[in-house]
C-alpha cells in the first residue's frame, strides 16, 4: 500500500484531518415538565422514617355531651375536646447518579500528550467536563425525583433504593380521597368529559370541604380536552379582540387555557408527563390529580446537591443524590380521575 499523508492545506476534495471540537450546544432529547419538583415546599425529614401529625375537629351534631358534642347543661360543664392526632408516615427514597469523566477522555484533551496546552488549560477542561456530567446526571435525578412524587409506592421493592408513597399512592389507597367513577378501567379507558372534572369538585367539597384543590396535574394527550371547554356551548361565546399588529397577521385559531373553575375554587393546571402511560410504564392509562400544593411537601433527610468522591479507578468522579420523602398532609381533600383517555380524535 503506497504511503499516504494528510494535505497541509485545504488542497483535496473534502474536509482535512483536522483535531476539532464538538459544537458546545447540545440537543436534549429528555426534558419534560416537572410541575412538582419545581414548586414544592421542602421541609426537614430527621430519620428515614419521617412523622408529622394531624388533628381534626369534632364534627358538629346533635350529640349530647357524654357523647363529646359541644354543648352542657346549665351550671354543668362542657366537655373537652377529645379528639386524638394522628402520625402519618412516609419512607425516605435514595435517588441518585454518578457524573463521571474517565482518565481516557481527560489524556485526549492534549493528545495523548501530544499538544502542549497553556497553563492550567487542562485543569479548565477537565473542570468544564465534570461540571457538564453534572448537569446531564442532574437533570435524571430531577426526573426520577419527579417521578416518585407521582408514581412511587413504599410497598415495591423493585429499586434499590427503596420507594416513598407518591401522590397515586396517597389518593388511591387508605386516605379517604375521593375518584371519580369515570367507569374506565386499567385496560379499558373512556373518553374524557368535563363531567368527570365538576363530579370531582364536587366529591372534594362533600368529603372534605375545609379544603379544595388548587392545581390540576394533567398528562400531555388530555391538555386539548381541556382546551375545548372554554367556548362548548351557545351560552359561552368567546370574543377575541385584536390589535392592529396581531390583524395584520391573522387571527389566531384554537384556544388554551391556564385554569378551570370547577364550581368551588379556580383550580391551575400544570402538564405532568408522568400521569401519561406514553411517558411512564408505571402507570396503566391517563389520570388526573387534583392537589392542594401547600398541603404537599418534600421532607429532605440529604437535601439534592452534588458531592466529589475519591478517586479510586481510573476516573474522577461526583455524586448527584437526594434522599427524601414526600410529607402529605390531609390527602383526604385531593381527588383523582382515572383511566382517561382524550375525547380529541
Amino acid at each position: 500500500m503506497e504511503y499516504s499523508n494528510k494535505a497541509y492545506l485545504n488542497t483535496v476534495v473534502g474536509a482535512n484531518a483536522n483535531r476539532e471540537d464538538l459544537s458546545n450546544t447540545l440537543y436534549l432529547t429528555d426534558g419534560p415538565q416537572r410541575p412538582i419538583v419545581a414548586s414544592i415546599q421542602h421541609t426537614r425529614a430527621t430519620n428515614t422514617t419521617h412523622k408529622w401529625r394531624e388533628i381534626g375537629l369534632t364534627v358538629a351534631s346533635r350529640t349530647a355531651v357524654a357523647g363529646g358534642g359541644a354543648t352542657y347543661a346549665e351550671g354543668g360543664l362542657p366537655n373537652a375536646n377529645a379528639q386524638t392526632p394522628t402520625q402519618p408516615v412516609n419512607v425516605t427514597c435514595n435517588v441518585g447518579r454518578l457524573a463521571q469523566v474517565s482518565d481516557n477522555e481527560m489524556a485526549a484533551f492534549n493528545g495523548g500528550g501530544a499538544i502542549q496546552l497553556a497553563e492550567g488549560e487542562m485543569e479548565r477542561l477537565i473542570q468544564d467536563a465534570i461540571d457538564f456530567e453534572s448537569a446531564l446526571v442532574a437533570i435524571e435525578v430531577m426526573n426520577q425525583m419527579e417521578w416518585m412524587h407521582v408514581t412511587g409506592s413504599a410497598s415495591n421493592t423493585t429499586m434499590e433504593g427503596g420507594e416513598c408513597n407518591g401522590l397515586i399512592t396517597w389518593i388511591t389507597t387508605t386516605n379517604g380521597a375521593y375518584s371519580v367513577a369515570t367507569g374506565g378501567t386499567s385496560t379499558i379507558p373512556v373518553q374524557m368529559q368535563e363531567m368527570f372534572l365538576k363530579d370531582g369538585g364536587r366529591g372534594s367539597a362533600q368529603n372534605y370541604p375545609a379544603l379544595h384543590a388548587d392545581t390540576y396535574l394533567v398528562p400531555p394527550e388530555l391538555i386539548p380536552d381541556f382546551n375545548s371547554y372554554v367556548a362548548n356551548g351557545a351560552g359561552r361565546p368567546v370574543a377575541v379582540t385584536l390589535t392592529a399588529d396581531q390583524a395584520a397577521i391573522g387571527l389566531p385559531a384554537g384556544v388554551s387555557v391556564s385554569s378551570y373553575n370547577d364550581g368551588f375554587a379556580q383550580v391551575k393546571i400544570e402538564v405532568e408527563p408522568y400521569l401519561s402511560p406514553a411517558y411512564n410504564t408505571s402507570v396503566s392509562q391517563p389520570s388526573i390529580l387534583a392537589i392542594r400544593k401547600a398541603q404537599i411537601k418534600q421532607a429532605d433527610l440529604i437535601p439534592f446537591g452534588a458531592n466529589p468522591l475519591a478517586k479510586t479507578d481510573t476516573s474522577i468522579k461526583r455524586l448527584i443524590n437526594c434522599v427524601f420523602t414526600q410529607e402529605h398532609s390531609v390527602a383526604k381533600h385531593t381527588y383523582i380521575i382515572p383511566n382517561v383517555t382524550s375525547a380529541v380524535a
